[in-house]
């Protein structure tokens, strides 16, 4: 019975449960010994192995359906197992021989058969291919070199492309612009495209035909840098909010007589700062009669705004002080009233009349003030001197209107002369019938004979409003004379 070959140590434990195990009888049973070629002893089995043996191929043939078979019969167990392998198989496939044979002897058929499987391409789930394998598949399909690198350097017949076909859709910098789905430009920069002419662009404003710059009619540009605006002019520029911003103090103007009126002018620029608002001074000026003052008074002037112009200027004998309002810190204005911005000075003479001359400066500007030279008309030939120092003659004086943070420089000029040998005579410069700086002195010769003798003196700081200062003399005793004195100095 050529069934039976080796077996393993544990070859008898794999009997199904519940399998009758006796059913051959408890006697020795001999099987032919396949354990080598050659082998044809009998090797005895005891009987419990043996039927252990039968029982096993009895439950393998009840499985395949081959049932009622005979106790004891080994030929009809022998011819249910064979019916059991080649059940359904094709005539050439129902022996082990056949089975052999189909598979070519090979004991590792199973092996062979995964390797050839896993070599085959998938088309349910990924799968990893060797070079090699890519490669063989690449020939047996014949795929093209770009269906696996998708270079377009490996297609075959391949167009010439222009240099656009390697740029990127896009709007930066060295990209190409695609037209939108409304067929229409993206936002770029167009600021440099030529040709164009307005009437070729539809929707554009009436800027689209201005130039940039700070010309009239020019379009503003923010500087690149700084995102600032140029320098322009914003004076009318409204809603500008002020809060907690120190605003300059605006005073491009100034002061003067201009045919008899007060004249406030335009100067280095137009604008005066009133009640916190820079406010446009009218290139004709605004003027100021003398009309219904009182001669000999000093008067400040100040100017007040309407709409952002100057308007008008008010002579007040109110005095000033310094502004603390927010918006309009430190400007000078009428005392108790922010409305009215300070501008100057005067002092009508009789008539009531202006008047600015050399010897009489009565018109004061508050901003840019120029300096203020004056001359005394002379004396005279002959002003008798006195033992006591006194004003040799009003006419001569030279009066002004001086702020409280100014100085003069001032000198007396001119002659004496006497018949008296041995007097001492001195000339004086008097500010407001007031002996100031020192005098200056020299003896007589009695020769009768006009000698020189000048004195000069530094002035600082005055009081604010109106002075004058004036020659004076004095002679230590006898008779002397001044000849032809006068006056003549600066305030600053």
């Amino acid at each position: 019975m050529s069934l039976f070959g080796p077996q393993n140590a544990n070859a008898a434990t794999a009997l199904p449960d519940g399998t009758q195990r006796q059913r051959y009888g408890a006697q020795q049973t001999y099987v032919k010994d396949a354990s080598a070629p050659g082998m044809s002893d009998g090797t005895v089995l005891d009987a419990a192995f043996y039927n252990r043996i039968i029982s096993n191929l009895e439950y393998v043939v009840s499985q395949g359906g081959a049932a009622g078979l005979p106790p004891g019969s080994v030929n009809a167990l022998h011819q249910g197992i064979l019916g059991v392998i080649g059940e359904g198989a094709p005539g050439n496939l129902q022996t082990v021989a056949q089975l052999a044979a189909a598979i070519n002897d090979d004991p590792q058929v199973w092996t062979t058969l995964t390797g050839q499987i896993n070599a085959c391409v998938r088309f349910d789930k990924n799968q990893t291919l060797s070079p090699s394998q890519v490669l063989q598949f690449q020939q047996n399909v014949k795929l093209m070199n770009v269906a696996f690198t998708g270079n377009y350097a490996d297609l075959n017949g391949k167009p010439a492309l222009g240099s656009a076909a390697f740029l990127n859709v896009g709007t930066g910098a060295n990209q190409i612009v695609q037209l939108g789905s409304d067929s229409k430009l993206p936002a770029i920069d167009g600021s440099k495209l030529t040709g164009i002419a307005s009437t070729q662009v539809s929707g554009l404003g009436t800027a689209a035909t201005k130039n940039v710059g700070v010309a009239a009619g020019n379009v503003v540009q923010l500087d690149a840098t700084t995102g600032k605006l140029p320098a322009v002019d914003g004076s009318q520029l409204t809603n500008i909010s002020v809060a907690g911003v120190v605003q300059p103090v605006l005073g491009q103007c100034r002061l003067s007589l201009n045919g008899g009126n007060l004249s406030l002018n335009r100067f280095r620029g137009k604008y005066l700062t009133v009640a916190g608002t820079p406010c446009i001074i009218p290139s004709a000026g605004v003027t100021l009669a003398a009309t219904g003052l009182t001669a000999g008074t000093l008067y400040y002037i100040y100017a007040t705004q309407s709409g952002g112009t100057v308007n008008a200027l008010v002579a007040s004998t109110n005095g000033h002080s310094t502004d603390t309002t927010a918006g309009n810190e430190g400007v000078e204005i009428m005392t108790g009233d922010n409305t009215k911005t300070l501008v100057g000075m005067a002092r009508p003479i009789a008539g009531p009349a202006w008047t600015d001359t050399s010897s009489q400066r009565f018109v004061r500007s508050w901003f840019n003030r120029p300096p203020l030279r004056m001359t005394g008309a002379q004396t005279g030939s002959s002003v008798g001197l006195n033992a006591t120092p006194q004003e040799l003659a009003g006419p001569s004086r030279c009066e002004f209107l001086a702020w409280a943070d100014e100085g003069g420089d001032f000198s007396v000029s001119g002659g004496y002369y006497s018949s008296t040998a041995g007097l001492i005579a001195s000339l004086l410069v008097f500010l407001d019938n007031s002996q100031t700086g020192y005098a200056s002195t020299a003896n007589t010769d009695g020769s009768g004979r006009v000698l020189p003798l000048s004195t000069r003196v530094a002035l600082s700081p005055f009081t604010e409003g109106y002075h004058y200062v004036t020659p004076a003399g004095s002679v230590s005793s006898g008779s002397a004379f001044a000849y032809n004195v006068w006056v003549a100095g600066s305030v600053h």
